[in-house]
């Protein structure tokens, strides 16, 4: 959901949803960045992050995952407000 809302795009893409399936299995997603060449990769990073196909390298909660997004963007120079606070 992130990547589309990012990007326009699908992580994954094809004209059926078999070989969606199959590239989501076989492949690794295009970064960010590839669609928005201005994305800092910052961002790029925490994306693929919790894109990781191995569960045990994505991070292990949503508020690391969170925290992560905020600090990508805080490092990129983005104004993206107060920090959650959980």
């Amino acid at each position: 959901l992130m990547y589309r809302t990012l990007t326009g795009q699908y992580p994954f893409d094809a004209d059926d949803y078999m070989s969606i399936l199959m590239k989501q299995v076989a492949d690794d997603p295009a970064p960010p960045s590839a669609h928005l060449p201005d994305l800092p990769s910052t961002i790029d990073d925490v994306v693929m992050w919790l894109l990781a196909k191995d569960p045990a390298e994505r991070p292990p909660d949503l508020r690391t995952a969170v925290h992560a997004l905020e600090q990508a963007a805080r490092d990129a120079g983005l104004d993206i407000g107060p920090a959650v606070v959980w």
